[in-house]
């Protein structure tokens, strides 16, 4: 019968892999998303939105299945931001989020200089296209921060906190899970300097903030 629609078979099986990648499966999904791709490729293209979306599943399917060669997903997190760059344009909201995604993969193994060319390139874009005070800037901003501390930038990762912390404060107030997250980084990184009683001062009071308002919102919660 050759009056059947020749990507209905390749929707059905990328529909297939979603729910696996979804329920965990990432092995499984990974081999079924090689397929997929390979059908795309063949159908639409390099730089078509369906091949850019399974190339970017699959990426996480490897990384989540703990690749054995974190760097070749590195690579697949790149495919899929130069192909959402011609396709979509630097600016774009899913360009961006790529981006964050490949910095913070980039950053847990290591490859600090890159990953901190990408968060600064995702944080820049966010900002112009959502305004300093957006969840999506405010969280790669955190991000950075930790990458900062990470590559002993304190006094650098000590004003983005601050920058973050006051972000979370104007869009969800002071009673929020991320400022106070936000609060409780802050404080662990001015509690290193223990010569200095300013420091140590105020993050007693971050400290003290965070698990006040933790304890609150456990309180409202058991009593909800």
């Amino acid at each position: 019968d050759g009056g059947g629609h020749p990507e209905i078979p390749l929707l059905m099986r990328s529909f297939l892999a979603e729910m696996l990648f979804n329920e965990g499966k990432h092995g499984e999904a990974a081999q079924l998303l090689e397929e997929v791709l390979e059908g795309q490729l063949s159908t639409h293209g390099d730089i078509h939105e369906h091949t850019l979306h399974t190339r970017m599943t699959l990426a996480l399917a490897h990384k989540h299945a703990d690749s054995d060669d974190p760097m070749q997903v590195a690579a697949m997190f790149r495919e899929v931001l130069e192909g959402q760059i011609t396709l979509f344009g630097p600016m774009h909201k899913n360009t961006l989020h790529t981006r964050t995604l490949l910095a913070s993969h980039l950053h847990d193994h290591g490859e600090n200089d890159e990953a901190e060319a990408h968060y600064n390139a995702a944080v820049d874009g966010f900002v112009t296209t959502l305004g300093e005070t957006h969840e999506q800037t405010l969280i790669p901003k955190g991000s950075l921060a930790n990458l900062l501390v990470n590559t002993g930038r304190v006094q650098e990762a000590e004003e983005m906190y601050r920058e973050v912390l006051e972000g979370y404060v104007i869009l969800y107030g002071t009673e929020h899970k991320c400022t106070y997250e936000t609060q409780f980084n802050l404080a662990c990184l001015l509690d290193r300097n223990q010569s200095d009683e300013e420091s140590m001062a105020e993050a007693e009071a971050l400290f003290r903030q965070v698990v006040e308002g933790y304890e609150m919102t456990l309180g409202a919660e058991r009593r909800d």
